[in-house]
């Protein structure tokens, strides 16, 4: 009879992580400040290059008005992920 095998939490944690950062690059891609707002708590410390350089959440309204000034679609990249551990 086989066994069940239990995934390691590790390897979830890391795949819901990588999971979350690719729809955060998706969101930009196709501008939807909302998508990318949505995963953010509304404390949460997010430093910009915008003046001011600290910001507490995500404003949705602020966040789409800086997607529309931008021709065509956003791409994002994150690098080091493999560092993550």
């Amino acid at each position: 009879m086989p066994t069940a095998t239990i995934q390691d939490p590790v390897s979830q944690d890391e795949a819901d992580i990588r999971e979350l950062i690719a729809g955060i690059h998706h969101a930009h891609h196709d501008k939807d400040a909302a998508a990318i707002a949505a995963p953010y708590a509304p404390d949460a410390a997010v430093f910009n290059l915008a003046p001011r350089l600290l910001h507490r959440g995500v404003d949705a309204q602020e966040e789409q008005a800086w997607l529309d000034s931008c021709e065509g679609p956003i791409d994002c990249a994150s690098r080091d992920l493999e560092n993550m551990r």
